[in-house]
């Protein structure tokens, strides 16, 4: 049962919830970009607020087979033409400049934007090879960038990162209509029974006020809410479902060095360790 809700991308599409107000932004953007004006987008968001799954799904609804997505240490297509990347922004989007055939038109993915960084190119370098590339060829490929709200904060100090892009969509918050749909989408597909506590059917009604109690106290973060609901959720012998809503608080025990190397994970998405080995010590360098 809870696999219905935590596994991305579970059964193909068929669990997709449509974000109305954020594509219908991302449509006109597009539709203006097809039109001769330079636009490039920014989605952000919380964790597990459904950035990936937003970009994967509107790119192939927008833009069909003409999708390039950059990944670093990895590999990318344009115009059927495959290519190695490194963590050098640069010399990939470079490469996208040079092998780019105008009529085509493609869209330039780039997901997890702070993971472009390693011992010798710096996010600030990558970021300026962002900033060029967008200025000089929006007219030929649509760029849409994703990242975390953390990091969209952290960028915007050094280098005003946000005005980049023509557009920034924040994918945060969705509405609860959208939420009460994704979360009956996968609690019917398991075709079992929701039960309270004293074992009765829970009415319609009471399963959407349980479901508004948790998007509430987790912000309409669809993610949040959707890994939420197997916290309150229990499997019964008879495999019904018993909701047992509890209010679970995360005690405040980090040190201020575990919270320092906490919010390097969290904006970074990996520390900054080194592979060097101290000889001399005998221990890997951190």
């Amino acid at each position: 049962y809870d696999a219905l809700f935590l596994n991305k991308k579970f059964i193909g599409d068929l669990f997709l919830i449509l974000r109305q107000p954020q594509e219908d932004k991302l449509s006109t953007t597009i539709n203006h970009w097809n039109s001769g004006f330079n636009k490039s987008v920014l989605v952000k968001g919380e964790r597990l607020s459904g950035r990936t799954t937003f970009i994967e799904y509107t790119s192939k609804k927008y833009f069909g087979k003409y999708i390039v997505n950059l990944k670093p240490n990895s590999s990318a297509t344009i115009d059927g033409r495959k290519f190695a990347t490194t963590f050098n922004l640069k010399e990939a989007l470079q490469y996208i400049k040079n092998n780019n055939i105008k009529s085509t038109k493609p869209i330039i993915l780039i997901d997890d934007f702070e993971l472009w960084r390693d011992n010798d190119n710096s996010l600030l370098s990558n970021t300026r090879a962002l900033i060029n590339f967008i200025e000089t060829e929006s007219d030929n490929a649509f760029v849409m960038v994703a990242t975390s709200n953390t990091m969209v904060e952290h960028l915007d100090v050094r280098l005003a990162f946000s005005g980049i892009f023509s557009v920034v969509i924040d994918v945060s918050k969705t509405d609860n209509t959208a939420i009460k749909e994704a979360l009956l989408l996968r609690h019917g597909a398991a075709h079992r029974k929701l039960i309270s506590l004293d074992d009765e059917p829970l009415s319609a009604k009471q399963i959407e006020k349980s479901i508004d109690k948790i998007s509430n106290q987790y912000h309409h973060n669809l993610g949040d809410v959707l890994q939420a609901w197997t916290y309150h959720t229990f499997v019964k012998n008879d495999n019904s479902i018993l909701f047992d809503y509890k209010d679970h608080e995360f005690p405040n025990f980090f040190t201020h060095q575990e919270i320092i190397i906490l919010k390097q994970a969290s904006i970074f998405k990996k520390d900054r360790k080194s592979t060097r080995l101290n000889s001399s010590h005998g221990y890997i360098s951190y």
